[in-house]
């Protein structure tokens, strides 16, 4: 849609992924892209609130990511 011109904001993502955080079990490991958002001082802060596990996948890994 050429109206959506804005990048994904940090806020405006944890709206969505706080959703999901809330719902995973204590001994699940979330893992995520190399994305920038994904490394935004508050998606980590929030991330280490809720006592999550998370591990960031390598640079360039089309095998891990078959989309």
């Amino acid at each position: 849609n050429p109206n959506y011109k804005r990048s994904f904001e940090p806020y405006t993502y944890l709206l969505v992924f706080r959703a999901y955080l809330d719902h995973l079990e204590p001994n699940e490991v979330l893992v995520v892209d190399n994305a920038r958002i994904h490394h935004a001082a508050a998606v980590k802060e929030k991330i280490a609130q809720l006592g999550r596990t998370v591990r960031y996948l390598p640079a360039y890994t089309p095998q891990l990511n078959p989309i």
